[in-house]
Parts: structure tokens; C-alpha cells; sequence
């Protein structure tokens, strides 16, 4: 099986993460398996709470105390995947259904 780390910097984005993240489960596996590495650089409370209610389970999350930027908050994913494979992605993407398969052949 292979596996994919997906790095996903999260800043203030709940007008686009609810997409992005049906987009990343609705790629097509077939023996791939996933983990998120979420890094919230110090979204406000309310876009925290909303962040936290619907990321799937089984994922890593971090907060940043202070705002770090885009660069340090991907460099902190990065730092936390243990994948052979990563991707890199930002809270108002959104995903083809077989982006993740295709990158891998």
C-alpha cells in the first residue's frame, strides 16, 4: 500500500475548506491510503471551531499561536509527514477525483 501525506495550510478559510476537503475524499484510492496534516495559522476562534467540526478523524492537526505565514505553516506540515509521498494543497482548492491516483503514475 502506498501511502500520501496531504499538507493543507489553513488560514480563515471556511468559506472554501468544506469543498476542499470533499474534493480530497472523493479522489478514487484504489490502495492509497491518506492522512490530512492540518496547520491553522492562528484562524480566529470562530473559524477554529468551525475548522475542527469537520475534519475527518485520523488526521494530524496543529495550531500556530501566532501567525507563522503560508511558508513556515507548510514547512511544519512537512516536517510532520512520515509518507513516502507528499502533496501540498490550500484550503480553496479543490480536487479532481483522480488528482491524488494520477500523481503517483
Amino acid at each position: 500500500m502506498t501511502s500520501v501525506d496531504i499538507v493543507l495550510p489553513y488560514y480563515n478559510g471556511s468559506a472554501f475548506i468544506k469543498e476542499q476537503l470533499e474534493s480530497i475524499s472523493n479522489n478514487k484510492l484504489d490502495g492509497i491510503v491518506l492522512r490530512l496534516i492540518v496547520v491553522n495559522d492562528a484562524s480566529t476562534k470562530t473559524e477554529t471551531d468551525f475548522l475542527k467540526t469537520i475534519l475527518p478523524a485520523g488526521n494530524l492537526y496543529f495550531e500556530n499561536e501566532t501567525n507563522m505565514g503560508v511558508i513556515r505553516s507548510v514547512e511544519k506540515g512537512l516536517k510532520a509527514s512520515t509518507a513516502p509521498y507528499v502533496m501540498l494543497c490550500d484550503h480553496d482548492d479543490v480536487w479532481l477525483p483522480n488528482k491524488i491516483k494520477n500523481s503517483l503514475t
